[in-house]
């Protein structure tokens, strides 16, 4: 899998990054006094430069296909026609964009539906690892959606590797506690 960033995707980090940046900065002059006052002078000369050619870039770079979100390439037995769909949500779901990925890996289902990767998506939506949040009723009816058992659903997958990909959401939304189903 290949995931491109978009401009606008790494001017988010940048901001967030320079927000704490500033902020620091004028936390150290209040530590130390105004000797660190010419110190940040520099620093918000050098930022508003940066800031300038951000936004140089940031207005006149074309964003991508993807509607800001980054491109991905992703290769899968999915019908040519929910492509589109299907990368587009995979890209929102890499850029942690979880309310927007499961409307269109859905929309992907809608087109083929049985798009085993588009279903794998969707309920990867429902696993936010970084925050330890875990929606497993609504993993559970999205697994359930696809089929009525995990033989079932490997079942449907056409390539080796999309039933490998179908058992790791086994893994994360099966039987136990959360904690224990991590350490799978």
């Amino acid at each position: 899998m290949q995931v491109k960033r978009s401009v606008a995707s790494y001017s988010q980090v940048f901001i967030q990054r320079l927000v704490n940046h500033v902020t620091q900065l004028f936390t150290s002059t209040r530590k130390n006094g105004w000797d660190s006052i010419h110190a940040l002078r520099k620093e918000t000369q050098v930022m508003r430069i940066t800031l300038g050619l951000l936004f140089f870039l940031y207005t006149t770079c074309p964003i991508g296909q993807s509607g800001g979100v980054g491109e991905v390439a992703f290769s899968n037995s999915g019908s040519p026609a929910a492509q589109s769909e299907f990368l587009r949500a995979l890209a929102h779901l890499h850029n942690f964009e979880y309310q927007d990925a499961p409307e269109h890996f859905r929309r992907a289902e809608e087109i083929d539906p049985g798009f085993v990767m588009a279903y794998w998506g969707e309920d990867m939506t429902k696993n936010h690892g970084i925050w330890h949040q875990q929606d497993l009723s609504a993993a559970r009816e999205v697994l359930s959606r696809f089929g009525a058992t995990a033989e079932a659903r490997r079942a449907k997958a056409p390539t080796e590797r999309e039933k490998e990909y179908l058992g790791t959401i086994e893994i994360i939304y099966g039987e136990g506690a959360k904690e224990e189903r991590d350490k799978k």
